[in-house]
């Protein structure tokens, strides 16, 4: 794979954290909109999702919005990303549709626009709906709009255990 040229997703793995952040984030603003952003990589043609970020303290969450509190979200998506050997990246957004709507709106066009040309595999939008019952539905986001839907699995044996290296690792030895 060379950086230089765009690969298309199979799929979408979410790590373990990631998926009970933004359960726990669309449980707590229900039945409200909410959502937040996706850290760690594109890797081996996947989405590999490390890392999952709330919209932060001073987010504003309504029935058919939300804004991020920037502030807060930019502060720690750095301070995550920078615990890992192969820092996180931003790769993409999550955000609670209420009512099942399943469709990004044209607000919802314009930000996934504005993420998929920071990247040459363009970005990941995930959608959220209780409907009743917690659904997570992963889209590729070419710089075309082109929407793609994958599939997505949470699971930490399917995430590259090089991506999840602590930037302190060291093997540490007892002494005898």
């Amino acid at each position: 794979m060379t950086l230089d040229k765009p690969c298309v997703p199979i799929e979408v793995i979410f790590s373990s954290r990631a998926h009970a952040a933004i359960c726990a984030e669309t449980m707590e603003h229900h039945p409200l909109e909410t959502g937040g952003i996706l850290l760690g990589h594109f890797h081996q043609h996947r989405w590999q999702v490390i890392e999952a970020i709330d919209p932060g303290l001073g987010a504003r969450c309504t029935s058919t919005t939300f804004e991020y509190d920037r502030a807060y979200v930019n502060h720690l998506a750095r301070k995550l990303a920078s615990q890992y050997r192969l820092p996180l990246r931003l790769i993409g957004l999550w955000h609670r549709h209420p009512n099942s709507f399943d469709n990004f709106s044209k607000i919802d066009d314009i930000t996934n626009r504005r993420f998929a040309a920071m990247s040459i595999h363009g970005a990941l939008s995930c959608l959220v709906n209780l409907d009743p019952d917690f659904r997570l539905t992963a889209y590729h986001v070419p710089k075309d709009l082109s929407y793609q839907r994958l599939p997505a699995v949470v699971s930490d044996s399917l995430i590259d255990s090089s991506l999840l290296i602590p930037i302190c690792a060291a093997d540490i030895s007892t002494e005898k």
